[in-house]
């Protein structure tokens, strides 16, 4: 009596790649997302930085976006 394999509807190989594909493209969003929120928060740093350096040597006038 023969026995008839299974006929695979997809080859082996496209299921391994989506097997990979799909946790590398969601850590490398996650990266994205983390690296987008602390590089923001780098540059405000800076700004509150500069103007505080140039508001405590008395250059007011000069830091953008402050009253004179």
């Amino acid at each position: 009596m023969a026995v008839k394999r299974h006929v695979r509807s997809r080859p082996i190989r496209v299921f391994l790649i989506s097997m990979f594909a799909v946790p590398l493209v969601s850590l490398l969003a996650l990266y994205g997302f983390a690296a987008s929120i602390t590089v923001s928060n780098a540059i405000s740093d800076h700004q509150y930085n500069v103007a505080a350096k140039a508001i405590a040597s008395g250059v007011e006038g000069l830091i953008v976006g402050l009253p004179e």
